[in-house]
């Protein structure tokens, strides 16, 4: 431990801008690899103009505590123009608990949702990526809460 334990908190998600998405693309099976799923969306209008300023925003505030000293507060805000989100996921089955299912519970499940217990999505690091075509296509600012900008 190197810097002793850090935690951080999340609160206050905010997005403004949902109205820019471009180019949705999800759950496109891979063809050379059967467990691999490709999904990909346009945020921050695509140079249309779309959204207030053609740009998606996500603000949040964040908690960042060291240890045990006091936790810094912090307000994060951030612009996405004309950017392509791509996520690849590898589609993994629970064997163990599909086999243990019994057959009451099977039936017990028909009006819910037994595969979600069952199936998950891991995130394929080599198919995942963030890109902005345009030069200022993500803007990150965090600065401490309470201050102005």
């Amino acid at each position: 431990e190197l810097l002793g334990r850090i935690s951080v908190r999340l609160d206050g998600l905010h997005v403004r801008g949902l109205d820019s998405l471009f180019d949705l693309d999800v759950l496109r099976p891979d063809s050379a690899d059967g467990h691999l799923l490709h999904h990909r969306v346009g945020l921050g209008g695509n140079g249309s103009g779309g959204g207030r300023n053609g740009s998606l925003q996500l603000r949040l505030g964040a908690a960042v505590r060291f240890g045990r000293a006091a936790a810094h507060e912090y307000e994060v805000l951030v612009r996405v123009r004309s950017a392509v989100l791509k996520l690849g996921t590898r589609l993994v089955l629970d064997s163990g608990s599909f086999l243990a299912t019994t057959f009451g519970e099977l039936v017990a499940s028909l009006g819910s949702c037994l595969l979600c217990d069952v199936v998950g999505l891991d995130l394929a690091a080599n198919d995942t990526s963030l890109r902005a075509q345009g030069e200022d296509g993500l803007e990150l600012e965090v600065t401490p809460r309470g201050q102005s900008r």
